[in-house]
């Protein structure tokens, strides 16, 4: 088998990736930050904070 020569990087694929992995980390990090409104608000309580922190683990 001939080996392939390797194509560069294109570097919209690696904005995009890392677009994707801030844009989802943004989204956890708001919620824990609203959490605390959310208890005060929501039947579930700090049940709530306890099953966020096993989902996201």
């Amino acid at each position: 088998m001939v080996p392939q020569p390797e194509r560069p990087r294109d570097v919209r694929v690696d904005l995009l990736s890392a677009g994707y992995g801030l844009g989802s980390w943004i989204a956890m990090t708001g919620l824990w930050v609203e959490l605390p409104v959310l208890v005060q608000r929501l039947p579930e309580g700090w049940t709530l904070a306890s099953q966020l922190a096993l989902f996201l683990q």
